[in-house]
């Protein structure tokens, strides 16, 4: 139901995620935003805006998250 609800992810934001899932959290966020052709600071407030955490937080999740496992 709650994804229902979700807004949309633009395609570069949902690029840079699963960018983040697949090198399983390490990639810098310059690199990120470099793949989608955004500046730092457009992906940072894009990405938070999209998915409710700033890319380098995601990426420290995915690593923690990996690292539990």
């Amino acid at each position: 139901m709650r994804a229902a609800r979700a807004p949309s992810m633009t395609v570069e934001v949902a690029a840079a995620w699963q960018t983040i899932v697949a090198r399983r959290g390490r990639v810098r966020v310059d690199d990120l935003a470099a793949s989608c052709g955004w500046s730092r600071k457009r992906l940072w407030a894009r990405f938070t805006d999209q998915v409710g955490l700033t890319p380098k937080r995601a990426t420290m999740l995915v690593r923690f998250d990996r690292a539990a496992r």
